[in-house]
């Protein structure tokens, strides 16, 4: 509480009612749904006194407001406007307010309006440069995809290769040809076999995009099946068992193209190999084994 000129009121301090009528009050710092009171009395040149108290109510905290932007941008497009909205606060002037930047996405660079790219995390923007971010997609992905597709081209140019895969596919093509063919004659099974197909596809890619998601990383629902997709790929064409190696290793070459940090990237495919690959290997066996002794199998 302080008299309309600043200076400090106290208890038992004598007023005049242009300095009562005058008197300001600012919340402590920290302090907020709580009520105060000032008592004080008047008192007229007879002695006569009355008692009068101001009671205030400290509403609860207004923080800062800013608009925040989804934007769907162009993968070719270049620098393009994030549009978020200006920051405000109903308390402080905007130019008071500080920006810190908590992370940034891995899928593409973010540069202030004059083409400067942020700092990484912890770096204090202004609520203009805020206003004015701009992100340019990162390409990495689709180079990725371009690189292994020339890489399973190519080996398949070696007749070597060639060989080993005939020798591999046309026994099991020739083997299953017949029921296939038998199959589409069932169009409920065919639907049932595509849907299964499609939710254990979506399985891993979920089970993908939830082991980056541990390691604090987030990419677009597309960009994880494309990296799945692509690893998965390269692990059939490349004569290893289960794709060791090759799966783990086109995993972590597309995540670090799509913008994520190497370590990373290695860390996440880890974890979602052996989640998905090493771990249902003991589980497999322990059920192999009771179906056995069973006699179901």
């Amino acid at each position: 509480m302080t008299l309309a000129d600043g200076g400090a009121v106290r208890a038992g301090q004598v007023l005049s009612v242009a300095e009562l009528t005058g008197l300001l009050f600012k919340p402590a710092p920290g302090v907020h749904d709580a009520i105060g009171t000032l008592l004080f009395t008047v008192a007229d040149p007879a002695g006569n006194r009355v008692a009068g108290q101001a009671s205030v109510a400290i509403g609860p905290v207004r923080a800062p407001q800013v608009v925040s932007a989804t934007r769907s941008v162009l993968a070719d497009g270049g620098a393009q406007a994030l549009g978020i909205g200006a920051a405000t606060d109903p308390n402080d002037p905007v130019g008071s307010l500080v920006i810190v930047v908590r992370s940034l996405p891995a899928t593409g660079i973010v540069s202030l309006a004059d083409g400067t790219p942020l700092g990484g995390a912890g770096q204090v923007l202004t609520p203009a440069q805020l206003v004015g971010l701009r992100f340019t997609p990162s390409p990495g992905v689709l180079i990725a995809v371009g690189v292994t597709a020339a890489i399973v081209a190519g080996s398949l140019l070696v007749p070597v290769v060639r060989q080993w895969v005939l020798r591999r596919t046309l026994p099991t093509v020739r083997q299953i040809w017949p029921r296939l063919i038998e199959v589409m004659g069932h169009p409920g099974k065919v639907t049932l076999a595509l849907g299964g197909n499609v939710a254990l596809t979506m399985g891993y890619v979920f089970a993908f995009g939830a082991s980056l998601a541990a390691f604090g990383q987030h990419l677009p629902l597309v960009q994880v099946a494309l990296v799945y997709l692509v690893g998965n790929a390269a692990g059939a064409a490349v004569p290893t068992p289960g794709g060791l190696g090759t799966i783990e290793g086109t995993l972590i070459f597309g995540l670090t193209a799509s913008g994520i940090n190497p370590g990373v990237a290695a860390s996440a495919a880890i974890l979602f190999r052996v989640v998905t690959f090493w771990l249902p290997i003991p589980i497999g066996w322990v059920a192999l084994h009771l179906l056995r002794r069973k006699d179901e199998i």
